[in-house]
């Protein structure tokens, strides 16, 4: 474990991914809870309770988003990778394939993929248990703000900023982006 987290740390390091990380991080976790509590607010409005039903439904939309920012931010990087890549063989006048930096190239894409991809799959699993074991939706509508609540105080950190404001911001937000989607599958369905 030890060998995998100073290697994950060289590839942060090489290619100055700390500031790319955390933006991936925080938009798709946004993006991951935002989805599972207008899911949750579209069940909670309509009436219709299915502890089955609405597990199912967060859980399909995690494992997409999951699995399209995998992809999407994988094929994003290889891309700005290559580009950069190409760049730095024009000024050294030399290849670099077979190099390390085409190593660790690869090695960023995927650490750039999984941070990505389970960003949203993390925050909307942790949303869904307190309705697996106590079957209250409530509860899990009150952890969709707790998790926005750590994205804003995350967020002010990194910007040394008080965190109270941008919280009750993020969370107001959020609740009517949410609102407004879960009226939307409303009138859907």
């Amino acid at each position: 474990m030890e060998f995998l987290r100073k290697k994950i740390n060289k590839v942060i390091n090489i290619y100055g991914l700390e500031t790319v990380a955390r933006r991936y991080f925080v938009i798709n976790s946004f993006d991951g809870i935002v989805v599972t509590l207008s899911i949750l607010l579209m069940f909670y409005i309509s009436g219709f309770f299915s502890k089955t039903m609405i597990i199912k439904t967060v859980l399909a939309a995690a494992v997409g988003a999951s699995l399209s920012g995998f992809v999407g931010a994988y094929f994003s990087e290889v891309s700005e990778r290559k580009h950069h890549r190409k760049k730095y063989e024009k000024l050294l006048l030399s290849t670099l394939k077979g190099s390390i930096i085409e190593k660790y190239e690869k090695h960023a894409a995927i650490l750039m993929g999984l941070i990505e991809g389970l960003s949203p799959l993390i925050f909307s699993l942790i949303t869904i248990i307190p309705l697996i074991l106590t079957g209250n939706i409530i509860f899990s509508i009150y952890v969709c703000f707790v998790e926005i609540g750590f994205i804003g105080y995350f967020l002010s950190r990194i910007a040394g900023e008080k965190y109270p404001f941008l919280i009750i911001k993020l969370i107001i937000l959020s609740f009517l982006l949410a609102f407004f989607l879960a009226v939307i599958e409303r009138l859907i369905y």
